[in-house]
């Protein structure tokens, strides 16, 4: 019995130790935010079903988080979220670096665009095209918790595409200039997009930052006959002020360049040309303007609507 007083404030000792001790702090639980991608206004980069499911596999998406709250206050380089991809088959992005409301259940507000850049300054985005790549950039979107839904990001081209079609006006003409070797024309190849300009009224479009980046861009070899023969599709910057003439170079004669204006373009679509080569001339006539539709394939073998992403400086 003489040790029941030492038992007794044993017990004591321990209980008040275990009142004092602090309660073990709640995890609070993250909502996470997904993503899919809405519609997908492309057929370059990402080849899309009638759903807008893209058949290919997109890598390299830079998605940019705003700050959380009602309203959306624009974006900044500094605000990188994470990269990004899409599986081919999937309508869902997978981002590297997930993303979470804040502990408020804020609002939370993204952009993206494709592809992916990782050397800003000024708060620009800056891409060098050779035509055959894409950009696009998405309008600024918003989570809301209360929604539960996914949120999704509408890619759209920043470039339109030029397709050129080629006919002789008879067997005499074709056999008299030959096949085309080359057909150019001089436009734009250094593009660049400034990140705090987006926002809930602001465009988010691309701009050519001078008119000292220039290049040659090429539709391709081209059988002459005369029944029509469909170039590869080249992409342009469809503010290309200087797409005023293009220069041919046919199998037997000397290349010479051609006036090439009032030709329509609009990001997002195809402007198709036809080219008819007469005795001592070649026209151009504008057929059709028309939305970015389908690849096709052309009667060369080339494929329209080629599209790797551009590249960043």
């Amino acid at each position: 019995m003489k040790y029941w007083p030492v038992y007794i404030i044993t017990i004591v000792l321990f209980l008040l130790t275990a009142c004092n001790e602090d309660p073990i702090a709640e995890v609070p639980v993250k909502n996470e935010i997904k993503f899919n991608t809405g519609v997908v206004l492309t057929r370059g980069v990402i080849e899309s079903d009638e759903n807008h499911t893209p058949q290919q596999e997109m890598i390299g998406i830079q998605v940019i988080r705003g700050t959380d709250g009602d309203t959306q206050q624009g974006f900044l380089t500094s605000n990188i979220a994470s990269s990004a991809s899409i599986a081919a088959g999937s309508g869902t992005i997978d981002l590297d670096i997930r993303q979470y409301f804040d502990e408020a259940n804020n609002n939370a507000h993204f952009m993206a665009f494709y592809p992916e850049h990782n050397n800003y300054e000024a708060g620009k985005a800056s891409w060098t095209i050779d035509g055959t790549q894409d950009i696009m950039v998405t309008k600024p979107v918003t989570a809301v918790y209360q929604d539960g839904r996914e949120i999704a990001f509408e890619f759209e081209h920043s470039l339109a595409q030029v397709v050129l079609k080629l006919v002789a006006e008879d067997d005499h003409v074709a056999e008299l200039y030959g096949d085309l070797l080359s057909a150019k024309i001089n436009v734009p190849t250094q593009f660049e997009l400034t990140i705090s300009n987006i926002g809930e009224t602001a465009l988010n479009k691309i701009t050519q930052p001078d008119d000292s980046h220039m290049g040659e861009f090429d539709f391709g070899e081209m059988e002459l006959r005369t029944d029509t023969v469909t170039s590869q599709g080249v992409l342009v910057y469809p503010d290309a002020a200087g797409l005023t003439e293009i220069t041919l170079e046919f199998e037997n004669r000397k290349t010479k360049s051609y006036p090439f204006s009032g030709v329509t373009l609009q990001a997002g679509h195809k402007t198709v040309v036809i080219a008819t080569v007469k005795g001592h001339t070649v026209l151009f006539d504008v057929i059709s303007l028309e939305p970015w539709e389908d690849a096709t394939e052309p009667d060369n073998g080339n494929e329209v609507g080629l599209g790797k992403p551009g590249e960043s400086l």
